[in-house]
């Protein structure tokens, strides 16, 4: 699960997320979806992850908190249990503690975090680029290290060579191409975007995020 950032290897962790899935039939059709709990848990981290990841996050995820908690009824002990189990609670609560703040929704809280400053929440970070480009490198050497989990040198070479040089499909994806566009100079480019993002996102971790 990329949104757990590698906690949990993903063929353990996934089943373990969608065991108790739940089910709904608007329209007569059949939707597997996530629990309540595990719903309630990913949304409060995708909140979280902009905001980290980004410098922001979009109101609309914590529209989505707002309407889920008045029309559910929600076992918090059971939310703060997985947020636990994977390591991200500390990721979680502030986003929970903001929704008390503001909107007064009540959530049982296991401590007393801050919520998210009323600025940061309508305009986000200062300098958003520079917190964006920062967190590259921690992603992209992140994705490196998954080469140790392949079985062989040949699995190994290919990966590192698809994670610079994707599919066509995925490159015709990543810069709205039609099938009819030459993609070449494109591998070139992405190539260039790539480094540049690497080597802007180690001064900016340098200069802002030394830790």
């Amino acid at each position: 699960m990329n949104i757990l950032r590698g906690r949990g290897e993903y063929s353990i962790a996934l089943p373990q997320i969608w065991r108790d899935r739940g089910e709904t039939k608007p329209d007569d059709i059949l939707v597997d979806h996530l629990n309540k709990e595990q719903f309630i848990v990913h949304t409060l981290l995708h909140s979280s992850r902009h905001l980290t990841d980004e410098g922001f996050t979009e109101i609309k995820w914590l529209i989505d908190l707002l309407y889920s908690i008045k029309a559910w009824k929600i076992d918090w002990s059971k939310v703060w249990n997985i947020s636990r189990k994977w390591g991200i609670e500390k990721d979680i609560l502030p986003v929970a503690a903001t929704l008390n703040h503001y909107w007064q929704t009540d959530i049982p809280l296991p401590g007393t975090p801050e919520p998210i400053a009323l600025n940061i929440l309508v305009s986000g970070v200062k300098d958003r680029q520079k917190q964006y480009y920062a967190n590259i490198p921690t992603s992209y050497l992140g994705r490196l290290f998954k080469i140790r989990e392949l079985p062989d040198t040949a699995s190994q070479i290919r990966y590192i060579f698809h994670l610079f040089f994707p599919t066509p499909e995925n490159l015709r994806f990543r810069y709205g191409l039609s099938e009819k566009s030459l993609i070449t100079p494109y591998y070139l480019l992405h190539l260039f975007v790539t480094l540049k993002k690497v080597f802007l996102g180690l001064w900016y971790r340098v200069l802002y995020h030394p830790q």
